[in-house]
């Protein structure tokens, strides 16, 4: 039976192909246009249109959406501005568009002087967006930082400390989507909320929720050597602390791992 099954002839029968110029609107495919808006407000800064009547480009799947929390740093947000975030978060749903989310205080390079005196009040931020980030979780595509830094990218902040980095993660992880992935802005940064040189292997991603959920941006790629201080001149069998910075060799091969 097996033999007379082989002695059959395969044919062969070219399918015809056809060359596609056109934009294919696969998800997440990378580019986005970029968006900032102060919370107190629904305009687009460098677009000057509510950001409700914004549309980007057809050939765009993903939104980067800035908002600046710094007119708030001494205390709660008001219901507008939480308004205003929903209202924009709704917009981009509408249009299927996925959001990379970042939340900061900062667009001038001061982070340390913008944001926050108490790490409460930064706390307290993410818990009054929970019910935002978790009702537009399958939309957001990822959250950027931990809402500390100069342009929210987590340098030139008075939240540096170990014990600092842990309890912003802890708590923007309890305060948005189990779904939605976390990135922090350097590799040491990882290291130090989670107290590990090396991430999780593929097998154990469901030891640790958490973990599992958190993973990097870089917004200095090629900007220098060290991307900017992304990466820094220790390796890793020179490294006493996880919260060193290694070098660009050490560093890649945590991220191809991460």
């Amino acid at each position: 039976m097996f033999r007379r099954k082989a002695e059959k002839r395969s044919s062969f029968r070219p399918f015809p192909l056809r060359e596609e110029t056109g934009c294919l609107l696969n998800p997440y495919r990378g580019f986005y246009a970029i968006c900032r808006m102060y919370a107190d407000s629904l305009i687009l800064e460098e677009k000057n249109i509510p950001v409700t009547q914004y549309i980007p480009p057809r050939e765009h799947t993903l939104v980067l959406l800035e908002v600046n929390l710094q007119r708030f740093r001494a205390g709660d947000l008001s219901g507008a501005a939480l308004e205003n975030i929903g209202a924009a978060l709704e917009h981009f749903a509408s249009l299927n568009v996925a959001v990379i989310l970042r939340f900061t205080y900062d667009w001038d390079g001061q982070g340390a002087l913008n944001e926050p005196l108490s790490l409460s009040i930064i706390l307290q931020h993410m818990g009054q967006l929970s019910p935002l980030m978790l009702h537009y979780g399958p939309q957001i595509y990822i959250l950027q930082g931990l809402f500390i830094g100069s342009w929210g990218e987590m340098h030139n902040t008075r939240y540096t400390s170990q014990s600092h980095l842990i309890t912003l993660a802890e708590q923007l992880a309890a305060c948005s989507s189990p779904h939605t992935y976390i990135a922090v802005r350097c590799p040491n940064q990882w290291r130090t909320i989670f107290r590990c040189y090396s991430p999780l292997s593929f097998s154990d991603v469901r030891r640790s929720a958490m973990q599992a959920r958190f993973c990097l941006f870089n917004d200095a790629i090629m900007g220098s050597e060290t991307d900017m201080g992304t990466y820094g001149s220790l390796s890793r069998s020179e490294s006493t602390s996880y919260t060193d910075k290694l070098n660009r060799y050490d560093e890649v091969l945590f991220q191809t791992q991460l």
